[in-house]
């Protein structure tokens, strides 16, 4: 899923260099534009290939099917049997979700069968086992997971501010010195670097909404925000 939305956002980009070269280059014009098409004819692919096989949606499926069967062991052992839903009530009907809920039914069935017959109701040093096997093995290690992911997120969303930020501020030095070239004063300069910074100009933008799509499709804000409230 991460793949497939970084892959478009830089092609197109790359799709609009193409086009900036062609346009402000004549030779490389005809060449210019038929690498664009082929840039556009793989974004298209890339969409088409991602949403036939539902990147998004088995992310979600699997991330379900991974907390779920995480936690039943522990419901088990405090005997609070899980409930088996379906991951989504939206999707209640679709056929591609049941896969999901065959593969925790059968997790579950394991769990159980393991389980001793007749085994009862806890004695106090088993009780006060099983609680210190849940809080270091289940809290503690989610804790630690949490609060290690919480950071990574808040660091890749500042990471990708920082960038936009030193993006647009390359924008506006690239544009004034646009402007001071075509001044008649530096006719010669102008001539020569003119088309490289207008190229550079056009190209500025693009690469700074690729960098906000890119930082938009992970969701490093919420996931660190997330993060920050399953640690509490």
């Amino acid at each position: 899923h991460e793949r497939q939305g970084m892959a478009v956002y830089i092609l197109a980009a790359f799709a609009v260099l193409f086009v900036a070269i062609g346009w402000m280059v004549e030779p490389f014009r005809v060449a210019a534009y038929v690498i664009e098409a082929v840039l556009l004819s793989v974004i298209l692919g890339i969409i088409l290939f991602a949403h036939w096989r539902k990147t998004h949606h088995r992310w979600l499926q699997h991330r379900f099917l991974a907390e779920r069967c995480r936690a039943a062991f522990y419901l088990q052992l405090l005997e609070a049997r899980p409930s088996i839903a379906r991951p989504f009530d939206m999707l209640i009907e679709k056929d591609d979700d049941a896969w999901v809920v065959r593969a925790f039914e059968e997790v579950q069935g394991t769990i159980e069968d393991a389980r001793p017959a007749g085994a009862g109701e806890m004695k106090p040093g088993e009780l006060e086992d099983a609680k210190a096997f849940i809080r270091i093995r289940l809290l503690d290690d989610q804790i630690g997971h949490h609060s290690t992911r919480k950071k990574e997120h808040a660091d890749k969303a500042k990471a990708y501010s920082i960038w936009l930020v030193m993006t647009f501020c390359t924008i506006l030095l690239l544009t004034l010195n646009d402007i001071v070239t075509h001044m008649e004063d530096f006719p010669a300069w102008g001539h020569a670097i003119g088309p490289i910074l207008t190229i550079g100009s056009t190209m500025l933008p693009v690469i700074a909404g690729a960098i906000e799509g890119i930082r938009s499709q992970r969701e490093c804000t919420r996931r660190a925000n997330v993060s920050k409230r399953m640690e509490v």
